[in-house]
């Protein structure tokens, strides 16, 4: 595999930019203008891991529900 190499500029003091989460109360919750990346395909995770290797990623396995009262 071809080693590329990429600069990344961040504003905020975490990378991720949309695509990011932070812990709140313990848990992780999304941040961003919703998913734009389907990391639930192959294709988009090994696009990714050609930079960052799956070792250097923070996985998180959880149920999303949204709780309405009418």
């Amino acid at each position: 595999m071809p080693q590329d190499k990429v600069v990344l500029l961040e504003n905020e003091s975490t990378v991720g930019g949309h695509c990011r989460l932070e812990q709140v109360d313990g848990s992780p919750l999304d941040i961003g203008g919703g998913h734009f990346l389907d990391v639930r395909k192959t294709e988009v995770l090994n696009f990714f891991f050609r930079f960052m290797p799956r070792e250097e990623w923070n996985s998180f396995d959880y149920i999303s529900k949204i709780r309405l009262r009418e």
